[in-house]
């Protein structure tokens, strides 16, 4: 199956199905894509006065559920979410939360989570994996 469109339509298309899933769930969003020179967070959203900071993991299956192309950056072998979230990667997220509580002077609890986005175009279906409270 040729590619349907880039890495990063994908990568919006794993947000919004995120954002979704949160919100179904009872979440109320903050903000998206929070960017600073440190890093990014993908979604910033609070329940019962808990800030959670979501990453956004997505990946592609076509034809072969053993076929699977990772939707954010570099390709990976096994499509386990904790793989794709490298120290480097969380030091990068520990750092941009660090920004984005210093620069909204809030003392709020927070968490970081993790939401892996399988989706199969073919089908045009999407299934969301989320993983609460990472430690970094």
């Amino acid at each position: 199956m040729k590619q349907i469109k880039n890495s990063k339509y994908w990568g919006l298309v794993c947000e919004e199905i995120a954002t979704n899933y949160l919100k179904r769930k009872g979440y109320c969003l903050v903000e998206r894509n929070y960017l600073k020179k440190c890093g990014e967070i993908d979604i910033i959203v609070e329940k019962d006065g808990l800030i959670h900071f979501v990453e956004v993991k997505g990946v592609i299956h076509e034809t072969n559920p053993n076929n699977v192309n990772r939707v954010t950056t570099r390709s990976f072998d096994c499509h386990r979410v904790e793989d794709n979230l490298s120290s480097r990667k969380l030091n990068r997220l520990k750092r941009t939360i660090g920004v984005y509580l210093s620069e909204k002077a809030t003392t709020e609890n927070w968490c970081l989570d993790a939401i892996l986005i399988y989706l199969n175009p073919k089908n045009r279906s999407a299934r969301a994996v989320f993983m609460p409270n990472i430690l970094i």
